[in-house]
């Protein structure tokens, strides 16, 4: 009995796509193996498409003839408009393995992604394949329930964006720093997120925490934590389907009074204010 070539699960979004909604509308996300001889049909690139690639290299050909290249394991690949191909194919000796999210390229998407790609088209090394992976996986298992939480959906979306953009950082920090950093963007939401907590996570001393902050972030702990959080909120702002109460909670904020205060300070508006004219393209992405 011969193998299967090709073997896909997919969780499509239960709610139907409205051309007429200004938000971010998923289509489904799937997981996907190809085995080496595996060759597709052709699509029409109505969808963007983001991929992490776990195994394998494939290739694809466009309608105007020369092959494009795919891209090895670890790899984060992305098409936010529209991308026809003829065919692709597996050109690694070993089984092409990913995980994919698909969604309706509407202005609204264009105006997040764009802020984070400045392509259309790409692909990215990541450093930490595991922790995009976390996000594609949680993802495709709301997408599978009956009522997706679409509030969710949007706020992984926006947390999948930032990680691999922070993955193609690569500041000259030690080590300790590092894992100080993806502590603090890994537990935003948790309001009692502090630099005791920090250290105890990193095995070191508050006061070594407190000299590695000031001698290569050029702060306290306390105020890089304020200033990412902050940070968040601007991004997540950017949802309107999200409640500014629902934003203070995803990013750490026992109450929006709290939120609107210092946000306030970091950008002279207040979130509503400064949500209405982001929507109304006023702000400079």
């Amino acid at each position: 009995m011969s193998q299967k070539l090709y073997h896909e699960e997919y969780h499509f979004n239960k709610e139907k796509f409205d051309p007429n909604l200004d938000k971010l509308q998923f289509y489904c996300a799937f997981r996907s193996t190809w085995q080496p001889g595996f060759v597709t049909h052709g699509n029409s690139g109505n969808l963007a498409i983001y991929t992490l690639i776990k195994q394998g290299s494939s290739m694809s050909c466009t309608a105007k003839g020369p092959y494009t290249s795919g891209t090895g394991a670890n790899h984060f690949t992305f098409s936010r408009k529209k991308y026809n191909y003829t065919k692709s194919f597996v050109t690694s000796s070993e089984p092409l393995i990913r995980k994919a999210i698909m969604v309706y390229p509407n202005s609204f998407h264009e105006m997040l992604t764009s802020r984070y790609f400045k392509t259309e088209r790409g692909h990215l090394q990541l450093k930490y394949p595991e922790k995009v992976e976390s996000i594609f996986d949680e993802i495709y298992d709301i997408l599978g329930q009956n009522q997706p939480d679409t509030a969710k959906l949007a706020g992984l979306f926006l947390q999948m964006l930032q990680e691999v953009q922070d993955q193609q950082l690569n500041p000259p920090y030690p080590e300790k720093l590092n894992n100080a950093l993806e502590y603090i963007r890994d537990n935003l939401q948790n309001p009692a997120l502090s630099k005791e907590m920090i250290a105890k996570h990193c095995m070191i001393s508050t006061r070594t925490l407190s000299r590695l902050f000031h001698k290569y972030m050029n702060c306290p702990a306390t105020q890089y934590i304020i200033q990412a959080r902050l940070e968040k909120v601007s991004g997540l702002l950017m949802f309107p389907r999200l409640t500014i109460k629902e934003i203070a909670n995803l990013c750490g904020y026992k109450n929006t009074a709290y939120l609107t205060r210092q946000f306030k300070q970091y950008s002279g508006q207040a979130p509503g204010k400064y949500r209405r004219d982001l929507i109304q393209n006023k702000i400079r992405l």
